[in-house]
């Protein structure tokens, strides 16, 4: 969940296009749970915006 905005999600789709990853919107969400896949927990810190988020992890049963 997340609420706010990511301003450098376009920047950050990019490099998973090139990679192949999936997309299903333009939406600036979704680039957190591609980074959320590749990097785990700290992809996070590639975010720039203005945001709060919530991620639940059930495979490893976290919650960040």
């Amino acid at each position: 969940m997340c609420n706010g905005e990511i301003y450098n999600h376009l920047e950050l789709r990019k490099e998973f296009d090139n990679e192949g990853y999936p997309f299903s919107s333009q939406s600036d969400t979704e680039t957190i749970v591609a980074l959320y896949k590749k990097y785990g927990i700290d992809g996070i810190c590639k975010l720039a915006g203005d945001f709060a988020l919530v991620i639940v992890d059930f495979i490893r049963n976290e919650l960040y």
